[in-house]
């Protein structure tokens, strides 16, 4: 690291939650992390409204946050490691909260409609500023993205291949070895001593049943598993489909019980246990027998 890399480091180590108006000092320090085409919104931003702000050293499940206290105190962090147009980008998301709640009771919906109409104007207003000084590819990126605006930037494959940094390449898997987002739904595979199926994906997650259970598990695209040629299935099950496969009235097996579908929503099934005659509630991509 450069002498004037550790330096910046070190003041930022200091730079502990701070109530409005910043120091100036600190506005110098965003200064440095900013692009200088989007420094003026910041600088607007950070004098308009009341909150703290920390730099947060690097995070590997989040780039930045949000919070308010029950007493309406605000608090944004951004991670210090992020690449300018990254940071830039992370500290509008968290400031779009703050203008979505405001006034608001807590329980909004964090990401929803009244969020994405703050980010998305967040973003079409630095787009209109920088328009010729920002890298055209991130101009439009950016200005489709304000259009409809995700909760988080790998949703938005287009500008999440401009801003997140670039991931070193995979390493070569043994033979017999997969990760989730190569195989097809309905595949076997195990992990962790279980064996599984392949039930699809929603949204950013790959689903995959318990063989044994009937459980449903989550996993991330690039999570290793072995693929199994072949897999014993319950003699109950010998017939298997995902849930959202079945019509309303059709039984079916589940964790070794029968149920009967009532009814179906697009992730979810409403069913009843043909033993005990409780309403039950199902995944629509699990796995079951009939």
């Amino acid at each position: 690291m450069c002498r004037a890399s550790s330096i910046f480091a070190t003041q930022m180590r200091k730079v502990l939650l701070y109530s409005r108006p910043l120091p100036d000092y600190l506005l110098a320090l965003l200064a440095q992390k900013v692009p200088a085409y989007g420094m003026g919104l910041v600088e607007r931003l950070v004098r308009s409204y009341d909150f703290a702000f920390r730099f947060a050293p690097p995070r590997l499940r989040k780039l930045g946050d949000y919070t308010r206290k029950a007493n309406g105190e605000v608090a944004i962090t951004v991670n210090a490691d992020l690449p300018p147009e990254l940071f830039l980008v992370t500290f509008l998301h968290e400031v779009a909260h703050l203008e979505a709640l405001m006034g608001r009771s807590r329980r909004e919906a964090p990401h929803g409609k009244r969020w994405q109409a703050c980010f998305g104007q967040l973003l079409a207003e630095l787009c209109q500023n920088a328009q010729g000084s920002m890298p055209a590819p991130l101009h439009q990126a950016l200005l489709r993205h304000s259009q409809a605006p995700t909760a988080t930037l790998t949703a938005d494959a287009a500008l999440a291949r401009l801003l997140l940094p670039a991931k070193p390449p995979r390493q070569a898997l043994a033979e017999g070895f997969a990760h989730v987002e190569m195989l097809a739904a309905g595949t076997a595979f195990a992990y962790r001593g279980k064996a599984f199926l392949l039930s699809g994906k929603m949204r950013t997650r790959h689903y995959g049943t318990d063989l044994q259970t009937g459980q449903l598990w989550k996993f991330a695209a690039q999570c290793t598993v072995q693929v199994l040629p072949e897999v014993a299935r319950p003699a109950t099950q010998a017939t298997i489909l995902v849930g959202h496969q079945l019509e309303p009235g059709q039984e079916f097996v589940h964790r070794r019980r029968k149920m009967r579908l009532d009814s179906k929503q697009r992730t979810r099934l409403h069913c009843t246990d043909l033993q005990t005659g409780r309403r039950i509630e199902l995944p629509s991509l699990v796995h079951v027998g009939v």
